[in-house]
């Protein structure tokens, strides 16, 4: 799930480039090993190109949260990887348990508040610098020097075969709770 800020440049480009970078990544890094350190690796590394990709096409005003997930089915089992920046989301309703694969990177949180100012940025009114809602994007690139970054939160669990996979974009999660999102389509 991309969802595109300040215009459609950065979102576009991530629409169509984002998972082909990440397939070529995930290729070179799984002949051996399947390990969640891997995968996180191969997240990082695509979410750090795509980013110097958007920099080079000139998005300084506009950018866009990313949620991706990744599924690895093996004989026994079958586990979901994820990487997010910004405040797009995913869940995994497992029987009738939620939780949350990324994490909202938005500029209210006191973690994220503490990580935009030791990158030499401030928060005025939940947003960075007074422009931005999000802390973690991709594009952006006027904020970087600020504390906005491209570097995705991963996660990575296990789930059964009944588990339901859920991403959206903010303007699911600012109406629904997780918990809400369960009750859909009973």
């Amino acid at each position: 799930v991309y969802d595109g800020h300040g215009g459609r440049q950065a979102v576009d480009y991530c629409q169509q480039k984002l998972h082909s970078v990440l397939l070529d990544e995930v290729a070179g890094r799984l002949c051996s090993d399947t390990s969640d350190e891997v995968i996180s690796d191969a997240f990082n590394c695509t979410f750090r190109k795509v980013d110097d990709q958007l920099k080079m096409l000139g998005t300084w005003r506009c950018g866009c949260t990313v949620t991706v997930v990744l599924a690895h089915r093996t004989a026994k089992k079958m586990r979901l990887h994820a990487a997010n920046v910004g405040d797009s989301r995913a869940i995994v309703v497992d029987g009738g348990d939620v939780q949350r694969l990324s994490r909202d990177h938005r500029p209210t949180d006191p973690a994220e508040i503490h990580r935009v100012e030791a990158e030499g940025g401030f928060v005025v009114r939940g947003r960075v610098v007074g422009q931005l809602g999000v802390s973690r994007a991709l594009g952006d690139h006027s904020l970087k020097s600020v504390g906005v970054t491209w570097c995705p939160y991963t996660s990575a669990r296990d789930v059964s075969l009944d588990s339901v996979l859920v991403i959206g974009s903010d303007g699911l999660w600012d109406v629904l709770s997780d918990g809400d999102v369960r009750w859909i389509g009973v």
